[in-house]
């Protein structure tokens, strides 16, 4: 659970994880997810991972924002990595968010229990 108080993560930002892993999760601006497809692993669960409906954004999102680089500055690196920076989920590089993609997606976008 994140330290109280915990603002939630704004729609646009949950807006832009979800599209982000519709995308494949691309590291870089032109992956595609033939490259790169996401990893959801059970091991963040013992139930199958259920991913959201997207949420509704007031406009696109542009596609050359949907890489792990413009994610991590504009949402990991403000309201996740102060806590997950060590530990058991580590959220500052690429490889680690890959890891743990399952549990991103239940805690920040299905039961949005994170910030």
């Amino acid at each position: 659970m994140p330290p109280l108080p915990a603002d939630p993560l704004p729609d646009s930002e949950i807006a832009l994880i979800q599209a982000w892993i519709d995308a494949g999760a691309p590291e870089t601006v032109g992956q595609t997810d033939a490259q790169n497809p996401p990893t959801l692993s059970p091991s963040a669960s013992s139930s199958p991972t259920v991913m959201p409906s997207p949420t509704p954004t007031s406009s696109p999102i542009d596609p050359s924002m949907l890489n792990y680089q413009n994610v991590r500055a504009k949402i990991f690196e403000i309201s996740c990595e102060k806590c997950h920076h060590s530990g058991e989920v580590i959220l500052t590089s690429y490889e680690e968010v890959k890891k743990n993609l399952a549990r991103v997606v239940i805690a920040a976008l299905v039961d949005k229990t994170m910030p």
